[in-house]
């Protein structure tokens, strides 16, 4: 998003720009998507101003191929921590008011600043990035910032957006949740509105199905010679499954630090209200209430009290405490520290073997990270299951996703405009449906290395999820490979042939995903290491190799704002007047069939 740097100019006070043109041209294929974006941005004052664009990244995403252009010209930026990006944009965008694009900074962020837009003048935009998708409970889900454009402080007078997608395996159903879109069938999409008030994302959804057993492999090599990458995709499907509906114990933990105040707070406990009515009769369960405190459900002669003492091993059934549970819930407020690490500790602390659902909006910090990994890990020793729910902006997704999936759970983020009913009932899913555990793979003919995660150490897969591999191969051809594990018990063996290439170009953002990766790996066993120097030193390697940012290799960054400006000798736009008094509010939305 691109914004005015200040608000006064001299004696006079700017007006935010506006965009009159926001169009995103979406390509994906087999889960990996290029994203094209042109913005045409109208500085409606009767004076030069000064701009800086910043995108910020999902903390999740691998990302490659990013590129921008200004009055097509290209300009090379940055991608930045999100303390060097917020420190950026604090200094030049601090009396701009521009709250929504300060609010979006994760993890990392894409920034340039542009220089001398001039007076009732247009400046044109293009942003090219790409990134591959993940898939879970057979969704595979896009999300573009589109809220980011309330920066403006007004409508965006014309917005259309493309879809054509592509996949392997049968694409169901296309939806597209942040305008109220379904389409039951394979489609490109061509979707066009007016005067579009941009108060949420953009957000595309799409489902997969395959009958049994979906793989999917895509791999870059440039040469015979040299070594290839590759991602490997798995999607088991069971035939005739059937749910484990058995008795269950859930613990459900509920962050109500100040962090979770308002609107973070109320859609936590419409989960938490959900969540308590998707339980069996069978079921029992305790909630536990966390900030600096902790406080739990309990009973006292019958009467409520709904903030008493923690009981590590006591559980209701939910046919006859359901009513009470729900007067807790809506007792809840946020305020105080946060305090997950001991909030988690105390839930596995007993002698029954339990489910523990987490829901935060984590304000515990990178910092602090590491411990709580370390500390649950030597604290679950029944090998409880986490399933983590994060609500809010810019939780540390690494950090909840580790969490869960150390923890045989999963993790997923609360969109802000999600169906609730719908984020719970795949939980529930989730929960129930059967698992593939002690998974094992083979790879057969084909040598491998430096796989992530390791094939002989995989986390358990839950029906409707997917299984994501990335390494490196030597040698070429086809090969069959095995995958193994449990389901119920019982041990289930799937096979497919696939074919690793001599030459292939076509993904070559595969090199810079598998480093990503494998430099995620190397800094969490920093974390756990107490000789790390060789550890740092192939960090350092790695980013430099395949230009990775990293917390070692930050300095390498220019002090300053790291990032080109244009200056006078970029071609100046012609004055443009708004058409915009004469614009109708319409939808306008094409489908075709591929």
């Amino acid at each position: 998003m691109l914004t005015i740097t200040r608000l006064k100019w001299g004696s006079k006070r700017a007006v935010p720009l506006r965009i009159s043109n926001y169009q995103i041209k979406l390509e994906i294929k087999n889960q990996f998507s290029s994203t094209e974006i042109k913005q045409v941005f109208v500085n409606p004052n009767d004076f030069e101003v000064d701009g800086v664009y910043i995108f910020p990244l999902a903390d999740d995403a691998m990302i490659s191929g990013i590129a921008l252009s200004i009055n097509d010209r290209y300009v090379r930026g940055k991608i930045l921590t999100a303390d060097r990006a917020r420190h950026v944009y604090m200094e030049s965008a601090k009396h701009a008011e521009n709250e929504p694009v300060l609010k979006y900074i994760g993890t990392r962020a894409y920034v340039v600043r542009v220089g001398r837009i001039p007076a009732k003048g247009e400046l044109q935009i293009r942003f090219t990035y790409s990134q591959m998708l993940s898939v879970a409970s057979v969704f595979a889900k896009y999300t573009h910032p589109l809220s980011l454009a309330k920066a403006t402080q007004a409508c965006i007078e014309y917005f259309r957006v493309n879809i054509n997608i592509k996949s392997d395996l049968d694409i169901q159903r296309i939806c597209l949740p942040s305008h109220g879109i379904v389409v039951d069938d394979k489609w490109q999409i061509d979707y066009a509105e007016t005067d579009l008030d941009p108060d949420r994302d953009f957000s595309f959804e799409y489902t997969v199905s395959d009958p049994r057993f979906g793989i999917g492999l895509i791999a870059h090599r440039t040469s015979a010679d040299s070594v290839g990458f590759f991602k490997l995709f798995i999607a088991p499907r069971y035939e005739n499954q059937i749910p484990d509906l058995s008795p269950k114990k859930f613990i459900f933990v509920l962050d109500r630090s100040e962090g979770m105040s308002g609107e973070k707070i109320r859609r936590a406990k419409e989960v938490l209200r959900k969540s308590i009515y998707n339980l069996t009769f069978q079921d029992e369960f305790n909630i536990l209430a966390c900030n600096g405190d902790i406080a739990s459900l309990n009973t006292n002669n019958g009467r409520e009290e709904p903030f008493a003492p923690v009981i590590f091993d006591n559980f209701f059934n939910v046919r006859h405490e359901r009513k009470r549970a729900l007067t807790f819930i809506e007792n809840i407020e946020a305020s105080g520290e946060t305090n997950i690490n001991d909030a988690l500790l105390t839930a596995l602390n007993g002698n029954h073997q339990r489910i523990i659902v987490l829901l935060t909006d984590d304000g515990t910090g990178a910092m602090n990270a590491p411990r709580i990994l370390e500390n649950i890990a030597e604290a679950n020793a029944d090998q409880a299951r986490i399933f983590v729910i994060g609500v809010g902006d810019g939780p540390n997704v690494h950090f909840l996703d580790r969490l869960a999936v150390d923890n045989g759970g999963t993790y997923r983020h609360l969109e802000p405009n999600e169906d609730i009913e719908v984020a719970v009932s795949s939980l529930f899913r989730e929960i129930n449906d059967p698992v593939l555990t002690n998974i094992k793979i083979d790879f057969g003919d084909i040598a491998v290395e430096n796989v992530y995660p390791h094939p002989q150490e995989l986390p358990d897969l839950f029906s409707h999820e997917q299984l994501t591999l990335v390494g490196r191969y030597r040698g070429h051809g086809d090969t069959r490979l095995k995958l193994s594990g449990f389901i119920n018990g019982k041990e289930h063996e799937f096979t497919k042939n696939v074919h690793f290439s001599e030459f292939q170009s076509r993904f070559d953002f595969l090199s810079h995903l598998w480093a990503q990766v494998k430099v995620k790996a190397l800094e969490d066993e920093v974390g756990r290491s107490e000789s790390n120097s060789e550890l740092i030193k192939e960090i350092k390697r790695l980013s430099k190799a395949y230009g990775v940012l990293t917390p070692y290799t930050e300095d390498d960054i220019p002090v300053g704002l790291p990032i080109q400006r244009l200056h006078a000798d970029t071609p100046r736009p012609r004055p443009v007047k708004s058409n915009r008094a004469n614009l109708k509010r319409k939808r306008v939305l094409q489908v075709r069939q591929n």
